[in-house]
């Protein structure tokens, strides 16, 4: 289980796109979109990238605010360390920094057959609606 997770802010975004690539292109292809590297890395540089570690990495968590919302832009935990508590703890943590940054609520975009989904639902998130290839999910910030 865990123990207490640290945020490091970082700007090694290549590094981390480059992880979500290779966890994430199977949905893409599945859903007929194309991965453009470039493009990613380019939109995720618009993002807030933190390191979580606890003593060692354990993955890495994003954000992005666009149109006056806040979005979880990404959230990973290492294989080796996930089923231990750290995405929860992250999304409790990434509740508190958008309501410390004034929003109401924290989104996510994610695949309805990525196992982080349940993860999702289990901290509160509720289905807000339908994307082109995702499902949009929202939690309110308010008594976190």
């Amino acid at each position: 289980m865990c123990t207490k997770l640290e945020l490091e802010k970082s700007s090694d975004y290549h590094k981390y796109v480059t992880t979500i690539r290779d966890h994430m292109l199977s949905y893409y292809k599945e859903r007929g979109v194309e991965w453009v590297e470039s493009e990613k890395l380019d939109n995720y540089k618009k993002c807030d990238l933190f390191i979580l570690r606890d003593g060692e990495e354990l993955g890495f968590i994003m954000f992005l605010e666009q149109d006056n919302e806040f979005y979880l832009s990404e959230l990973h935990i290492h294989e080796k360390f996930q089923s231990r508590g750290y995405g929860s703890q992250a999304l409790q943590w990434a509740l508190k920094h958008a309501a410390g940054l004034g929003f109401d609520a924290l989104k996510v975009r994610v695949f309805s057959n990525n196992p982080a989904y349940r993860l999702y639902l289990r901290n509160g998130f509720r289905f807000d609606k339908k994307s082109p290839h995702t499902d949009q999910l929202a939690v309110s910030t308010h008594n976190k």
